[in-house]
């Protein structure tokens, strides 16, 4: 546990203790967060609840349309993803526009959900962790990291990614990464030669004995 972060769960007395579960693409967040999810671990992935929330809540959808216009959602109600990609990839005024809007209204359904678990512990899964104030909602942070030439070599071939558009996302997550890197507990390496699964179970039973002790 961090000595600097202060524990986020003291407003809530029945919500578990939170790790957070950072890391760039292709680091390889999402195959960790599944290792801990066959530990019972449940895992509130960010990313994927943040494009859900922009689809089903009335309020965040009058907001997008309102900042980026109708076209941000195609005919069918569906989020034009393409779209709105387009529109904040090469202007951060407009990236940060929309995730003022998005994250308050992310953290607010991953508290709801936080509340309603009964384990020991959650993780809480996310690509912007630090940028986007969530270390005010983790008591710990995981960081997941790998060498730029195999994330690369991930994304592209498993992905289908061009090797330009890649290299171009790494290269405007290098801020997040340096801040969760600074802010991380545990670190797990993920360059093919340490074992996932062992330092996934070093970090669970670790924060078993956390959580015993509270």
């Amino acid at each position: 546990m961090s000595p600097h972060r202060p524990a986020s769960n003291t407003s809530s007395r029945h919500s578990p203790l939170c790790a957070g579960l950072a890391g760039g693409i292709g680091a390889g967040k999402s195959t960790v967060a599944q290792v801990f999810e066959l530990f019972g671990i449940p895992v509130y992935y960010a990313d994927l609840r943040a494009r859900a929330l922009m689809q089903s809540d009335n309020h965040l959808i009058q907001r997008i349309r309102q900042l980026f216009g109708p076209q941000a959602y195609h005919p069918s109600g569906a989020l034009n993803k393409d779209y709105l990609r387009n529109q904040i990839f090469n202007n951060p005024e407009r990236k940060v526009q929309l995730e003022r809007i998005v994250h308050p209204q992310v953290y607010r359904d991953f508290t709801h959900w936080r509340e309603q678990q009964q384990s020991p512990y959650v993780l809480l899964e996310s690509a912007i962790l630090c940028t986007s104030h969530g270390l005010e909602q983790v008591d710990t942070l995981i960081f997941v990291d790998a060498p730029r030439h195999l994330r690369l070599y991930r994304v592209v071939h498993h992905r289908g990614l061009p090797a330009k558009v890649v290299e171009a996302i790494m290269d405007s997550q290098q801020r997040e990464e340096h801040l969760c890197r600074a802010n991380a507990d545990f670190l797990i390496r993920n360059d093919g030669r340490h074992s996932i699964i062992r330092r996934v179970c070093a970090i669970h039973r670790r924060l078993l004995t956390v959580t015993s002790t509270q």
